[in-house]
């Protein structure tokens, strides 16, 4: 079946992606209809994700059809071959008299937490922290990204066989002891471990947390969400999004909102007096970031006051193995940066955030698309103001206006530098952002969403303050 890879340059012919993918499903279907063995099959269908969920549409430069355009979504979601994956969310969920429950416990015992990654836990140092050191939970953790394990047994092409042919997988043996020991099992990132995972009958609850770039892959679709007991979202539009990629979802398992637990103490310092003409885009080095329309922002601002400045924090780009795409966008982000004559400062990665912030006076969130930025936390955190782009990939399912206030959010460039303008003092007098810093304290800290993770993962068993 190598023949039939579908290889498909979509950094090159990003205006095919419509036409190619009812090709290729059409062909999926037709593949089927003929008997192909599953192995084949499986790898048909695998290179056939790839195209309905690729990169560069949604997370790239083009809008996805699944936010869109619900009748183009309706026709991918037809075609047999992504019934057959999503066979799951038609029939009746598994076993739901006994889903989500604990096994019984002595009520003095702690909740054996099994918390595990195949990626990273960017996302996950204040948790796993208080989880390490409350009495009622314990804690066991596992990054199989750092383990010298087999990963191919999460392969989405073994998940797509388990679907073809129905069957469940069994856990390998890296990681039985754990699965048996476990009240729960929490992942982080909706990726392919937690898509094969939830194939397996656990003994206790399974947790899934999904993040932004995770919602735009194929894993949700390969997830069989009749054995997930709670899927955590970080930000409302994935609910939208979730009901138009797996229509049926809800009704297979609980879906909460919980935004990122972050820690936002000792954040705020007092700003110096070069923070009042002084933004920040942190995180700027990929496409999705599009760190063009924060300099957008600046030569308008420079055109009336030449003293603003931008300072850019984290790793610069890596375009090395980057696609056509984004070697082109970059190519055009360095010519542009050279018009600034010095008033755009790389950083690069800093340790020292609470002192680089001290000069920041205005965050930006300029992205096509985000989940919820953490950067942008940490900056109103100090004391920064928000300008945030309504994030155009996902503006038409809520996108930044259905988690931000309204009058943080902005369309345009020359929206932006109107907001700065009218926040910008008239001197360097300093920054008065009392509001936005109340804001962070009641939606972001960790005080106030680390207690509502823990009523999603522990439910009425729960015993953490």
């Amino acid at each position: 079946m190598t023949a039939y890879r579908f290889d498909f340059d979509l950094s090159e012919h990003l205006d095919q992606w419509q036409t190619r993918t009812e090709q290729v499903l059409t062909f999926c279907d037709a593949a089927m209809a003929d008997g192909i063995s599953d192995e084949d099959l499986a790898e048909l269908l695998f290179h056939a994700l790839i195209l309905v969920f690729h990169p560069n549409v949604s997370q790239g430069t083009v809008p996805s059809p699944f936010v869109e355009s619900p009748l183009e979504a309706g026709r991918i979601l037809s075609h047999r071959c992504m019934q057959l994956l999503r066979s799951d969310l038609s029939g009746d969920a598994a076993d739901e008299e006994s889903a989500g429950l604990f096994p019984v416990r002595a009520s003095d015992e702690p909740v054996h937490l099994l918390v595990m990654t195949e990626t990273n836990f960017n996302f996950m140092g204040p948790i796993l922290d208080t989880w390490r050191h409350d009495p009622s939970v314990s804690l066991r953790v596992r990054d199989l990204s750092s383990e010298d394990v087999d990963s191919s047994w999460w392969s989405p092409q073994n998940t797509i066989l388990d679907r073809i042919r129905g069957s469940s997988p069994t856990p390998p043996a890296f990681l039985v002891e754990d699965l048996e020991w476990a009240d729960v099992v929490f992942l982080e990132w909706s990726q392919a471990l937690a898509a094969r995972l939830s194939g397996v009958r656990l003994r206790g609850r399974l947790v899934i947390r999904l993040h932004r770039y995770e919602a735009f892959t194929q894993e949700p679709t390969l997830t069989d969400w009749r054995n997930v007991d709670e899927l955590i979202i970080i930000t409302p539009y994935m609910r939208e999004l979730l009901d138009r990629t797996l229509p049926g979802v809800a009704m297979k398992t609980s879906i909460s909102m919980v935004p990122n637990v972050i820690e936002l103490q000792g954040l705020r310092e007092r700003k110096l007096a070069v923070a009042s003409r002084t933004l920040a885009l942190i995180q700027y080095g990929s496409i999705v970031k599009d760190p063009i329309w924060a300099l957008d922002v600046l030569e308008i601002l420079r055109r009336t006051d030449p003293s603003w400045r931008l300072l850019l924090v984290g790793a610069a780009p890596n375009t090395l193995a980057a696609d056509e795409a984004t070697i082109r966008y970059f190519t055009a982000f360095e010519r542009r940066l050279a018009q600034f004559d010095g008033s755009v400062q790389r950083l690069g990665h800093r340790d020292d955030l609470p002192d680089v912030l001290r000069e920041v006076g205005f965050i930006l969130s300029t992205s096509r698309v985000e989940g919820a930025p953490v950067s942008l936390l940490e900056g109103i955190a100090s004391g920064a103001i928000p300008v945030v782009r309504d994030w155009p990939i996902v503006r038409a399912i809520g996108g930044a206006a259905a988690l931000y206030p309204a009058e943080w959010i902005v369309e345009t460039p020359e929206d932006a530098a109107r907001r700065i303008l009218d926040q910008a003092p008239d001197s360097d007098t300093g920054l008065e952002a009392r509001e936005y810093l109340d804001w962070a304290a009641r939606h972001s800290d960790s005080s106030v969403n680390l207690s509502a993770l823990n009523q999603v993962v522990f439910g009425t068993q729960t015993r953490l303050d």
